[in-house]
């Protein structure tokens, strides 16, 4: 039986439907996967599984009381890893340092960056790719837009800082052609504003184009995945793992933060925004090839398979 153990507190963690919920769900559903918080698995549910058992574990583990738990639990055990590093810059540091004590099969990571997975297997560790997704099936075009542009998700200007000086510039130049949404923050019973997970991406298809970015972490993250499903096209760098249609689909996507000229970013924002059959078809090529690849089912599929062979 496949077992996935999330952290205890994570349902009032605003990804939580798209990050946690959605995927145990289909795999509850098509695998008879169970999910767990933390806490009770190690309590309740751990001692009595056997390598013939598969444990998802996401995240972190905390106390070396639990994590000796873990250990001991005797089901293969995999490590959902989403962000490889903080602002440190270490790769995988906290996963490393959880592995030598727990003992995993893999690490299920999120961004398949080329240095990162030799790394990983540089330490011995099987990497297997799980990226962000979402379920297509209920999504539509959306070619009808209200408005020019809409900045949204975090920014920073040193972890994300294409999104942050497209943002700026998007601003300053077309102040009433768009919107700036503020982070709604991390708590979910807590939140600046209501539009998270679906809400948000009901929102989105208002929208033509939005600031997305890699960071630190050349990551896929889940607002590219979003963009695609409210045919929204981002701009700015994508992850370098993309394939070249989607370079070039997105504006931006080979230029680098520190090399933009405002005035000419500017200008070809303006040329983007003038040509709507143009930006239709690089919206409609890039929504597609993440409807096709980042299908919630498909993705899911294929992780199962490499975890169960």
């Amino acid at each position: 039986m496949i077992h996935l153990v999330f952290p205890d507190k994570v349902a009032n963690f605003m990804p939580f439907s798209f990050e946690f919920l959605q995927p145990a769900s289909y795999l509850k559903k098509n695998y008879n996967a169970a999910w767990h918080y933390q806490t009770t698995f190690l309590n309740e549910v751990s001692n009595g599984l056997s390598k013939n058992d598969v444990l998802i574990w996401f995240i972190d583990c905390a106390g070396d009381e639990n994590i000796e738990k873990l250990a001991n639990c005797k089901a293969r055990k995999f490590l959902r890893a989403v962000d490889p590093s903080k602002s440190d810059r270490l790769l995988y540091k906290n996963q490393l340092a959880l592995h030598e004590k727990v003992g995993f099969e893999g690490f299920a990571i999120c961004y398949p960056n080329n240095d990162h997975i030799k790394y990983l297997e540089s330490k011995d560790i099987r990497v297997l790719v799980w990226p962000h997704s979402l379920d297509f099936t209920k999504s539509k075009d959306a070619t009808q837009k209200k408005s020019a542009y809409i900045c949204a998700g975090q920014q920073h200007k040193d972890y994300y800082p294409d999104r942050w000086k497209l943002t700026e510039i998007l601003c300053s130049k077309f102040p009433n052609a768009g919107i700036l949404l503020p982070h709604p923050g991390f708590e979910t019973d807590r939140l600046a504003h209501p539009y998270v997970g679906e809400k948000f991406l009901e929102l989105l298809e208002n929208f033509c184009i939005m600031p997305v970015g890699v960071g630190i972490n050349d990551g896929l993250h889940m607002k590219f995945v979003e963009a695609a499903y409210s045919s929204v096209l981002p701009i700015g760098l994508v992850p370098s793992y993309m394939p070249e249609e989607i370079f070039d689909a997105v504006p931006f996507s080979r230029l680098d933060p520190k090399d933009y000229i405002i005035d000419e970013i500017a200008a070809e924002i303006e040329r983007l925004f003038q040509d709507q059959n143009h930006l239709s078809h690089r919206t409609m090529t890039y929504r597609n090839f993440f409807k096709q690849n980042y299908q919630l089912q498909r993705v899911l599929d294929k992780i199962m398979k490499e975890i169960l062979k």
